[in-house]
Order: C-alpha cells, then sequence, then structure tokens
C-alpha cells in the first residue's frame, strides 16, 4: 500500500492545552516537509454473519482512501460491503452497491468517501478473534472526486504505528492519573481515601509491585464532612500548590487546595476551598478533568442529569450543571460560577431542561478559548443545542459570551429526528481539537483541524470513548475508551494512540470483567518505553504493557 510521505512531526513537551514548541521526531526516514494528512487505524471485532453489525462511516469533507483489511493470518474470511447515503450517524436501511469477500491477508480501499462501509464474516459462524481494521485518511486539500474501489493484497506500509506487548494486570485500583509533566504517578491508599501517594512514573512502569510510594496524610482530615470520599483528580496549580478533586456515593463533591506542597510535600495541609453537587464515584469526566490559563482555574460537577421542570429545581441544584471558576489558583473565597448549564439552556428557548448535565471542557491556549462539552440526546440536549449544532459551546478570552458549536455542513444531521453530536470533552492540540465521542453520538471520536474548521474521523466505531481523560505523556496523545453495560467476561480495552496528534492507531490490551459493567480504560499515560492504562467497571485495576513505535 502506497502512503502519502511524512514528515517532521511535533512530539515530546507539547501541553494538551498550550501549543508550546516541541521536540522534533523523525518518522519513516523523511525530513524537510510536514504533511497534514490526518489518520487514523483502528479495528473492529466481527462477530456477526449473514448481514452486518458493524459500520465504518467516513471523514467528509478532506477525505482520502478508506482502507479495510483482513489481516494475515486471521482465522476467517470478511464480507465488505457499501452503501451510498447521507453521512449523519444514523442509517436507515442499505443495500449493497458492491459486495467483496476478503480472505486472510487482503484489503480493499474506496477513493471517494461517499459510501459507508458494512462488515460481516463470511462463515456460517463468526470465528473468534475475528477482526476487521480500517484505516482512514483525512487530507488537508479535497480529494480527488473519483469513486475507485480495489482489492489486492495486503502491503506494508512506511508509516510507524504503535503496538503493545506483554501486557500485566494488577488489581490496584486507586491510581490517579499523571502529573503535569508526566513525571509522578499519583494514587490514592487502599482504605485510606484521604491519603495521597506519589512514585515516580518511570520507576512505577518499571516495577509496580516493589516502586516506591511517598504519601501525605492531610489530604482529608478525619473529622472532615468529606471523609470517606474518594480522590479522583489532582492539579498544579500556578503557585506551586495542589487541587485534589473528591467525589462519594453520595451526591456531593468537594476541591481542596494545599498550603506547603511546593516546599514539603508529605506535610502539606488541605483546606476545602469548594463544595460542589452531582459528583459521584462511577462518573468521573467532569470534576478530574480541570482547565487552567495561568491562575485561573475550572472544576465542573459531574454526574447525575437534571431532573427537569419548575418543580425539580432544588432537586437539580445538586445535579452536575455548574462550571466554577478561580481567578486566584483556586484559593477558597475565589471560586464563582461561570457556566449554569440551565441558565444557557433558558437562553436558548429550554427553561428547566430535563436530562442534561456537563461533560468535559478545556482551555485551548492556540485559540484563546474554553471548550465545554455537554448532554444528552438522551434528555434536552438537543433541543438546547438545536439543529445542525454539536452539544459544545465555547466562550472566547475577553467575551462574555458562550457561542455554540455548528456542525460542519458534511455532519449536519437530515431532520430533528437525528440532532446534534455529544462528546465526552474536547482536548485541545497544536493542529487541531479532538473531541473524544460520547457513546455512539456521533460514532467515533473526531479532530477539528485548526487551519479549516473540519472534523475529521478519528476513532473506533465499538470503543468509543465514554470518558473524557486525554492526555499527553512521554510525548504521546493516550485516548482511551470505555464501552458501557457489558456482561462479565473478559474484553480489551483499547485506546488509540498518536505522537503528531494527525496519525492515531489503535492498542488494546485483555480486561476482564468481574461482573456486569463498564470495560475498557479510564486514563493512560505513558512513562518511558511503557504504556499504563488504569481500567474502569468491576474488577478495576490497571495494566502496564510494553510499548513500541516502529
Amino acid at each position: 500500500m502506497k502512503m502519502t510521505r511524512r514528515a517532521l512531526i511535533a512530539a515530546s513537551c507539547l501541553s494538551l492545552a498550550a501549543g508550546a514548541a516541541a521536540q522534533t521526531i523523525v518518522i519513516g526516514g523523511q525530513t524537510g516537509f510536514r504533511d497534514l494528512t490526518i489518520r487514523s487505524t483502528y479495528s473492529i471485532p466481527i462477530t456477526s454473519t449473514g448481514s452486518f453489525t458493524n459500520i465504518a462511516r467516513w471523514a467528509e469533507s478532506r477525505r482520502g482512501r478508506l482502507w479495510l483489511r483482513n489481516p494475515a493470518g486471521s482465522p476467517g474470511s470478511i464480507k465488505v460491503g457499501t452503501k451510498a447515503g447521507t453521512q449523519n450517524k444514523a442509517l436507515d436501511s442499505y443495500s449493497t452497491t458492491a459486495l467483496y469477500t476478503l480472505a486472510p491477508g487482503e484489503e480493499v480501499y474506496e477513493e471517494n468517501g461517499g459510501l459507508a462501509w458494512l462488515a460481516w464474516s463470511a462463515d456460517t459462524t463468526a470465528p473468534a478473534d475475528l477482526t476487521l481494521v480500517i484505516e482512514v485518511e483525512c487530507l488537508v486539500a479535497p480529494a480527488t472526486a473519483a469513486t475507485t474501489t480495489v482489492k489486492r493484497a495486503v502491503t506494508t506500509s512506511g508509516r510507524k504505528q504503535f503496538s503493545v506487548a506483554n501486557p500485566t494486570t494488577y488489581a490496584d485500583a486507586g491510581l490517579i492519573g499523571p502529573s503535569k509533566d508526566g513525571s509522578l504517578i499519583f494514587r490514592r491508599k487502599a482504605g485510606a481515601s484521604g491519603t495521597l501517594g506519589w512514585a515516580s512514573a518511570a520507576a512505577f512502569a518499571a516495577d509496580p509491585v516493589n516502586v516506591v510510594w511517598t504519601y501525605c496524610d492531610n489530604a482529608v482530615a478525619p473529622n472532615d464532612a468529606s471523609a470517606g470520599s474518594g480522590i479522583v483528580s489532582v492539579f498544579e496549580t500556578e503557585d506551586g500548590e495542589l487541587l485534589i478533586g473528591l467525589i462519594s456515593s453520595g451526591s456531593f463533591g468537594s476541591i481542596r487546595k494545599s498550603s506547603g506542597w511546593s516546599a514539603n510535600r508529605q506535610t502539606a495541609t488541605f483546606t476545602q476551598v469548594l463544595s460542589i453537587g452531582g459528583t459521584k464515584p462511577d462518573q468521573e469526566y467532569s470534576l478530574h478533568q480541570w482547565a487552567a490559563r495561568g491562575a485561573t482555574v475550572w472544576a465542573a460537577e459531574s454526574g447525575p442529569q437534571t431532573a427537569g421542570g419548575s418543580g425539580n429545581v432544588s432537586t437539580d441544584n445538586g445535579r452536575a450543571v455548574r462550571l466554577w471558576r478561580s481567578d486566584d489558583n483556586g484559593n477558597g473565597s475565589s471560586w464563582v460560577v461561570d457556566l449554569d448549564i440551565r441558565d444557557f439552556a433558558a437562553s436558548q428557548g429550554v427553561p428547566y431542561p430535563a436530562g442534561v448535565h456537563l461533560h468535559g471542557y478545556a482551555y485551548d491556549a492556540v485559540a484563546k478559548r474554553l471548550w465545554v462539552c455537554y448532554g444528552d440526546d438522551t434528555g434536552q440536549g438537543d433541543d438546547i443545542a438545536g439543529l445542525a449544532n454539536a452539544q459544545v459551546i465555547y466562550k472566547d478570552d475577553g467575551t462574555t459570551t458562550w457561542q455554540k458549536m455548528a456542525l460542519p455542513l458534511n455532519w449536519k444531521a437530515p431532520s430533528s429526528t437525528v440532532n446534534s453530536n455529544q462528546y465526552i470533552t474536547a482536548a485541545p492540540l497544536a493542529d487541531v481539537v479532538v473531541f473524544t465521542a460520547d457513546v455512539s453520538k456521533p460514532i467515533a471520536p473526531f479532530a477539528m483541524r485548526r487551519s479549516t474548521g473540519t472534523m475529521e474521523l478519528l476513532g473506533s466505531t465499538d470503543q468509543p470513548g465514554l470518558n473524557g481523560r486525554v492526555t499527553r505523556t512521554g510525548g504521546v496523545v493516550v485516548m482511551p475508551g470505555l464501552v458501557t453495560g457489558r456482561a462479565a467476561g473478559t474484553y480489551k480495552a483499547k485506546a488509540m494512540l498518536s505522537m503528531d496528534e494527525l496519525s492515531y492507531n489503535e492498542v488494546s490490551v485483555p480486561h476482564t470483567l468481574s461482573a456486569s459493567g463498564a470495560s475498557g480504560a479510564k486514563w493512560g499515560m505513558v512513562a518511558g518505553s511503557k504504556i499504563i492504562l488504569q481500567l474502569g467497571g468491576n474488577g478495576a485495576g490497571f495494566v502496564v504493557a510494553d510499548l513500541a513505535y516502529s
């Protein structure tokens, strides 16, 4: 397969929110130019026979080739077909215009991009581990308007990709996440949720069992009202102190700030600076996020949706509806409500909205803009957004008005029955802003290209990403995904990885659910030649695996 050349690629020290100058890495031996084609490679399990259950839709406005591969050594053949039609998030019916049976070691590509691809097993019973590999190319300039479907033997790509090997699962579910620079990893001590620990990320990745942890026992005082809550997030502020987010099994959460952290972490003391509503341990994608612009820090509530209606105002006051802001590094009296999603809904003609709450958020230092995602389509999130808008709003520096994010022309839904896309969070990078998908609305993560404003397909159709913890450590963007509602069993926890923020490929590790729940990864980080993935769902622990880029 002949691939577009790769080039100088910005990597290591680029913050998700900063877009700072970065170390350059040369990929594929090419130098002297940078190719801005967005690419993504991922896989979907094929479990059906006779008709499709898997759909690969296509990026619209800057589309290159869409590749479908049945890998060499595959346990069976895969039938693939195409369907012409609009490229929104629903396929009402299908009639195949082309049918192919891909034997192991064959691939097919379609160059126009105006079709949806359907896939199913060619056998009477789908073999175990039958997998279709998909690769998409989203060009800087529009593709040539020609429909060409070609079947050929799988050829070796000259483009480097990530792979994992030797995954080991550990039972500890107390990991919190990486420090800003990725040098440390934080955890809460088992049985002592107020005890905050940290260790070298590299040492932890090398030997998770025997790594030396250091603890501060003052994160939550024994007589504090929030004792028994779990520390789910930490954030290093500009003044050298630490903010921690706590949640409980009830409907409250809190933020505490350290004093003396930079002088001596072990003896630092913590004081509650904000009590917030709506947080629950199984819904951490807002409170654990954080966003910052210098001394300004944002923290959003996370968890239950609004009940709606004028009679439920007091109930909804405790739901995940507010985005808080501090202009003084999170110190106590500085917190104010920057956004109440109910007020924004009312301004859009939806008073007392039902079934809405805040998702993730991020400050974009390149665009000087704060992004906020909300939902849901199951409630009145789409009514707030209005037809042809995403359930995303933003506010630019120096302004006070929240603006809606319009869907690109090719992703506008045709009717009010199929309305706006909803996302879990935004992750601002130098060339793109990544939006992680909320289950199947839309079908996959997307990247908004800064140069054109177009949205390009990034991710997997079967691992949509019900979480918002996109990180960049060791120069690698890690975008994990969760799938909810699965029965007990063994699945694959997946993550999309990128070195250059334009080319993504999927890696996976085993994940065994001891009981029904969500499977997949909640967050991940890279330390040296290892990747760490925190698992979600029942029986959650973490996985450490060798990471290669070749």
